[in-house]
């Protein structure tokens, strides 16, 4: 496994327990039933993106554990509203972490995809995880790896 690869995994496993309190397993295969998908862009010592891809319960999860709904209460504009912020604060742990000599890149606002968006010619790492039955994936991709 990569430094990248390593470090990918662990700072998710890490940003959904510290900022989402909730408790993510790895597994080896990624979500079938992907709803939600949340991207950042940046450039800088690097050009890429970082995608969260998940499922409806994960998504529903993580609204109710990060705002204190109580069994999916959460409607569709505040499910968006969290992914955006969770791939925003995952996006500036990665990067800080993964900069070679502190250099900076510049994020672009994270936003919601439609739809999957194959990018040929990058250097792509990812992880799936499962939170109470629930899956998810965050995908670095790297156009100009260090």
């Amino acid at each position: 496994m990569s430094d990248i690869q390593e470090t990918l995994e662990r700072l998710t496993i890490e940003t959904l327990e510290r900022h989402a309190f909730m408790f993510a397993e790895s597994r080896l295969t990624p979500p079938e039933d992907v709803l939600w998908r949340a991207q950042l862009k940046f450039q800088g010592w690097s050009k890429g993106s970082i995608t969260i891809r998940c499922t409806q319960g994960f998504s529903d999860m993580m609204c109710d554990e990060l705002l204190g709904f109580d069994g999916g209460s959460a409607d569709g504009d505040l499910t968006r509203d969290v992914l955006l912020e969770f791939v925003n604060v995952l996006a500036g742990r990665l990067l800080s972490e993964l900069s070679p000599d502190g250099r900076s890149v510049m994020l672009e606002s994270p936003r919601l995809l439609d739809a999957e968006v194959d990018t040929p010619n990058v250097e792509r790492h990812s992880v799936a995880f499962d939170v109470d039955g629930h899956a998810g994936e965050v995908v670095l991709e790297l156009h100009n790896a260090p």
